[in-house]
């Protein structure tokens, strides 16, 4: 499933699942206009029947919990107290581009181009700000049927493949994007094997 790490979800594995990404950022400022808001905090990708304190310090979290700090426009994950290698907190920033449903545009680092996902929030605080959203990553190609064997790639219209690599895809434009992230809903969530999607919400203020 998803682990935090791109954060709201990016052990999607980006090339590695096929996630659509540009060369430069499709999406401005002004895309964002009308977008929905994240509310800051400490959020959470929590795996079935996953039991644990979400009072308790987020460092001493069971790993079927993934976290990360929320905030404005950046994701940034959380280090586990039982991590004993070397830790880098991975920065992403992040962009919510308004539609039905939102486009989420990652760069991380930011000069490296970006990465998309589809966002649906589920449920809001009494200021209007997201709580718990369903989330997903834009597919290049849709699902390999089960005991298709066939080595063949059929990216979605707009899509172009990467040179040099076996998955991933290039988006030129942004309604390229919203086509993949559309489409790709209803495959994340299809109770199949090749689920690519889940849900994150909102745990509580601060970053511990």
């Amino acid at each position: 499933m998803l682990r935090i790490i791109v954060i709201l979800g990016l052990a999607l594995g980006v090339a590695g699942c096929g996630v659509v990404s540009s060369e430069r950022p499709l999406f401005t400022a002004a895309d964002s206009v009308g977008a929905p808001v994240l509310r800051p905090g400490l959020w959470a990708i929590i795996e079935p029947a996953c039991k644990f304190n979400p009072r308790s310090p987020a460092a001493s979290w069971p790993k079927c919990v993934s976290a990360a700090v929320v905030g404005p426009s950046t994701l940034v994950d959380v280090k586990r107290s039982d991590d004993e290698s070397a830790f880098e907190p991975t920065v992403q920033t992040y962009r919510l581009v308004a539609g039905d449903p939102v486009v989420v545009q990652i760069q991380t680092p930011p000069e490296l181009g970006a990465f998309y996902y589809g966002l649906r929030p589920m449920a809001s605080d009494g200021q209007g700000r997201i709580t718990n959203v369903r989330f997903w990553y834009a597919r290049c190609e849709a699902p390999t049927p089960v005991g298709d064997t066939a080595k063949r790639r059929k990216l979605l219209t707009g899509l172009y493949p990467i040179k040099g690599q076996e998955a991933g895809c290039l988006a030129r434009t942004p309604a390229a994007v919203r086509n993949a992230v559309r489409l790709s809903e209803a495959w994340a969530f299809d109770g199949g094997t090749d689920e690519a999607g889940g849900a994150v919400r909102w745990i509580r203020n601060g970053d511990r």
